[in-house]
């Protein structure tokens, strides 16, 4: 297994596919919002690769416009509102960062891939 930062927009669509395949319909979250994030920062995701290079997990953290991170930490701003609209470019050091998910998929529950997806998103904020 393998982490990589700076998915392509075709990784977006696996991970809408495993957001269906861990999450409840009304939580698991829409190619298009995926997407979003993407395009504001395209750092936004770290992915967990297998040996056949298949994308079998990944992290997302968006760094956040500072209102709408303190907004979300006071809960005056939920989860499901936090769009790309409210994500700004990552600085070293200087982020104020939502994970939103860390997901695996089943068939990889038991491995190291949670580990290595914080390892890779310690290393590069």
């Amino acid at each position: 297994m393998y982490t990589k930062q700076g998915l392509k927009e075709e990784d977006i669509k696996r991970i809408a596919e495993i957001e269906q395949i861990l999450f409840l319909p009304h939580k698991a979250a829409e190619y298009d919002k995926c997407l979003s994030f993407l395009k504001a920062e395209k750092n936004c995701y770290i992915g967990l690769f297998n040996d056949q290079d298949l994308l079998i997990g990944y992290m997302n953290c968006v760094p956040l416009k500072k209102e709408v991170y303190d907004g979300y930490k006071n809960s005056t701003v939920d989860e499901e509102d936090v769009c790309g609209d409210s994500v700004v470019p990552f600085h070293k050091g200087d982020n104020y960062c939502l994970i939103e998910t860390i997901a695996v998929i089943p068939e990889y529950h038991k491995s190291q891939g949670v580990k290595l997806l914080v390892n890779a998103f310690m290393e590069f904020v």
